[in-house]
C-alpha cells in the first residue's frame, strides 16, 4: 500500500515559497520525504503557494486557502494513488 502523508506545513523547498519569494517550508517534514518517499504528500499553511511539486517520487500538493477553493481529490486504488489539485 502506498504511503500517503499529511501535513499542515509544507516541506523545505517544495509548494512553500511566500509571495517574496522565501522558502519557509519545514525542514523536517522534508527530511522525512526525503528518507522515505512517500507516494504523496498534501500540505497547507502557505497559501500564497498552492501547487503541486515533486521531491524525488513524491507528489506534493498544497491546496490553497479552502475558502477560496482550494482542495485535493485522492483516489487510492490497487495500484496506487491518484491525485489532483481541484
Amino acid at each position: 500500500m502506498p504511503m500517503l502523508l499529511l501535513t499542515h506545513a509544507p516541506p523545505h523547498g517544495a509548494v512553500d515559497r511566500l509571495g517574496s519569494g522565501r522558502h519557509v517550508g519545514s525542514k523536517a517534514v522534508r527530511a522525512f520525504i526525503d528518507e522515505h518517499q512517500p507516494a504523496l504528500c498534501v500540505c497547507g499553511h502557505i497559501h500564497e503557494a498552492q501547487g503541486e511539486e515533486r521531491l524525488g517520487v513524491t507528489r506534493i500538493f498544497n491546496p490553497g486557502a479552502f475558502a477560496k477553493g482550494g482542495w485535493v481529490e485522492i483516489n487510492v486504488k490497487s495500484d496506487g494513488i491518484e491525485a489532483r489539485l481541484r
